[in-house]
């Protein structure tokens, strides 16, 4: 995370996301996945209840004391929605070796990931997603403009949903094709949003629940 607000402002990354809960039926086929992804081809990708498995909207730095804002924000947000369904459709991978699950972009999916966009971007002030500026990372010119609008090169017309599973160390394409090969397609039930906050070593603060009405 980095700072680049001459008063050094204390950032703060939060994520917001969509969370597949223990009690979520499709739950105990995708930690099945990520084990194979483990015991197999040596992913150190781990849930865990400060990090489940989740489908990825929209994540930034921010100053603390915008997180209030940003926690209104997304209850407004979620107070004007109610429950949908997302398709869990094929297995893929990004070029940094992350193996995950690609969600359908519906329309339902597309909307809200723009209203929480819009509704949080403003929030970033002095504050950058330090990860998004490493030089070994590749962007495509759109990915460079939302990134430097938004502070993330992977929303709105960039955007692709999904849920890693793993990020492995060997067998890239045998890994996915494992993978595929247990994988069965599937609708998730939509109901809330989730924002997790870590501080600026990278460490657990908390993670907030956003109901649907």
């Amino acid at each position: 995370m980095y700072n680049n607000d001459s008063t050094s402002k204390e950032c703060v990354w939060i994520g917001v996301g969509i969370d597949i809960k223990p009690e979520d039926s499709y739950y105990p086929e995708i930690v099945k996945l990520s084990e194979i992804l483990k015991q197999q081809y040596g992913s150190n990708y781990e849930f865990s209840t400060s990090n489940p498995p989740h489908i990825n909207l929209y994540d930034i730095d921010i100053p603390k004391t915008n997180l209030e804002k940003a926690s209104r924000s997304l209850e407004r947000i979620a107070e004007k929605w109610k429950h949908f369904s997302v398709k869990l459709a094929s297995i893929d991978f990004f070029k940094h070796r992350a193996v995950y699950i690609q969600c359908e972009l519906s329309n339902p999916l597309r909307q809200l990931e723009k209203e929480i966009v819009e509704a949080l971007a403003d929030y970033r002030e002095g504050c950058r997603t330090e990860d998004y500026w490493q030089p070994w990372r590749e962007y495509n010119q759109p990915q460079i403009n939302n990134r430097n609008k938004y502070g993330n090169p992977h929303v709105l017309d960039t955007f692709t949903p999904h849920i890693t599973l793993g990020c492995v160390k060997t067998k890239l394409s045998q890994a996915v094709q494992e993978t595929k090969r247990f994988f069965v397609p599937t609708e998730l039930s939509v109901k809330q949003i989730d924002m997790v906050i870590q501080n600026s070593n990278g460490e657990f603060i908390a993670r907030e629940h956003f109901k649907f009405a």
